[in-house]
């Protein structure tokens, strides 16, 4: 049993290293110690030259001690944990981008503890323990939530690729107050600001009238109609006939968005 209790630290060692989740390390750390001193405690307690000993006693309530700490310490690093679910959950409404505090650069706003609670989340579900249901929803979220924050970074990547590839500015290279071309530089300016604004009016204009719009004619669409079913007496195979011709009308409706 001493052995034991001198290995843990050097087993907590291992188990941290291997193990990239903290309180998924330390509940697995727990368990594979208590695992050790299960197995020879019974051997113990079936033989019984070894339960008549006048120490045995002893070494009992020395393990009951060490076990109760265990299962405790279990226990509480696993209520945390539940205790912090709705703090990562809290995570997967936020902004896909966000701005950095000081250099304003474009990240993607993806909370390192949504991450953390895939992983304890899955290794909590193979090990058999009672997870709250809002876990295994969250989980079915995890391939999504992976794809979408790799391309979101591609797309940045991407973005800032081009923006280094815009050649310098003349205003903050080349032209200075007593150059001869400021004119000409002025009317470039106002032209292309022109061209960009006419761009983005065009691209609201879509985003407003075609796809904003769709979404919400499609939103409220009704592919069954209850009320048109059940709300009235029909015909024997009318009823049917009707139904089916109004899904396919809406069908149709649908698809041409």
């Amino acid at each position: 049993m001493t052995e034991v209790m001198n290995a843990s630290v050097t087993s907590r060692t291992m188990v941290d290293v291997e193990t990239a989740d903290k309180v998924a390390g330390a509940i697995y750390w727990a368990r594979q110690l208590l695992i050790r001193i299960e197995e020879p405690m019974k051997v113990f307690r079936d033989t019984r030259a070894v339960s008549s000993l006048r120490d045995f006693s002893r070494i009992c309530k020395m393990y009951n001690r060490i076990a109760t700490a265990l299962v405790t310490f279990e226990t509480m690093w696993f209520q945390s944990w539940k205790s912090k679910i709705e703090m990562a959950k809290a995570g997967m409404k936020a902004t896909l981008l966000v701005h950095h505090p000081n250099t304003k650069e474009i990240l993607v706003n993806a909370d390192e503890r949504v991450v953390e609670l895939f992983a304890e989340g899955r290794w909590m579900v193979r090990q058999g323990m009672s997870v709250p249901d809002s876990i295994h929803a969250i989980l079915q979220q995890e391939n999504r939530f992976k794809a979408y924050k790799d391309h979101l970074q591609l797309a940045l990547t991407q973005f800032y690729n081009v923006v280094k590839s815009i050649p310098h500015h003349p205003g903050v290279s080349t032209l200075a107050w007593n150059s001869m071309n400021i004119d000409a530089f002025l009317h470039q300016v106002h032209s292309s600001t022109a061209k960009l604004s006419a761009l983005v009016g065009v691209v609201n204009e879509i985003m407003a009238y075609r796809i904003s719009s769709n979404i919400e004619n499609i939103r409220s669409m009704f592919l069954f109609d209850y009320d048109l079913a059940f709300g009235q007496i029909w015909v024997r195979y009318f009823t049917a006939l009707k139904v089916i011709f109004v899904i396919l009308y809406n069908h149709r409706l649908l698809m041409s968005y």
